[in-house]
């Protein structure tokens, strides 16, 4: 009896340790990951340009499309960045189709002062304006504005080559996937529960009980950590609540 007994004991802790380190191992991955998010606002269309006695100028020239956009960009990874991550012969950076321009952009928030983030603003006429700045720490990152001579459909697009990672990627967080992330660890307990009635015997109502639990919790850290990576991930919340909009977060 005391040695079934043990044999429980011991295939319960034993099972503990397998999905702890399981849970540990997943945490403890480092990678380095970059997403942004876009919102524009036109102001100005091609066709009320047209409008005989319309006219709009910028600096002096006139505009037949203007465009305000909002990009906030973040580190999503769980290890820092800094430009020496960036490959040399494609920097971070705005860019906009050809044939449209980069007006005016600057950097208006940061997560901290020590990103010293900034735009280097394009020669005239041109659609690349490269993103400077110290460093970016997991879940830190910049609120960035820009006016350009792009139409209502055009979106600017963060490029730049992230090494190990690839191109930034755009931002859009499935409710789908983070209510399936988020609704996980509730069914563990009532699993662990049917696993526990379903057998008559002690000797299998614990262990299986027990198994079923910790099984669940462990697809539950799988799951989430799949979808912060497909989804960007989250940004520091005082960051976040203080510059970004909701619908980017």
């Amino acid at each position: 009896m005391i040695q079934g007994f043990l044999a429980i004991v011991g295939l319960i802790l034993g099972a503990i340790g397998i999905a702890l380190a399981i849970i540990f191992y997943h945490k403890s991955r480092k990678f380095k990951a970059a997403f942004y998010s876009v919102r524009s606002f036109n102001l100005l269309t091609d066709s009320l340009s047209t409008l005989p006695a319309f006219s709009a100028l910028y600096k002096g020239r006139q505009l037949v499309n203007l465009t305000a956009t909002k990009i906030l960009l973040w580190n999503s990874g769980s290890e820092i960045f800094s430009p020496s991550d960036m490959a040399p012969s494609d920097p971070i950076g705005i860019m906009l189709p050809e044939g449209t321009e980069i007006l005016d952009a600057k950097v208006i928030a940061t997560s901290v002062p020590a990103n010293k983030a900034s735009i280097k603003l394009p020669d005239k006429d041109a659609n690349f304006a490269e993103l400077l700045f110290d460093y970016f720490a997991p879940k830190e990152g910049c609120l960035i504005t820009l006016l350009h001579t792009g139409g209502p459909d055009v979106q600017p697009q963060v490029v730049g080559t992230l090494k190990g990672f690839g191109l930034p990627r755009t931002h859009y967080p499935s409710k789908l996937l983070k209510f399936i992330s988020n609704f996980i660890p509730y069914i563990a307990l009532p699993t662990a529960f049917l696993s526990y009635i379903a057998f008559d015997s002690p000797f299998f109502k614990w262990p299986i009980a027990v198994l079923a639990f910790l099984g669940i919790i462990v697809i539950g850290v799988i799951v989430d950590e799949s979808v912060t990576k497909r989804t960007g991930g989250y940004l520091d919340k005082g960051f976040g609540e203080r510059f970004a909009p909701t619908d980017f977060t």
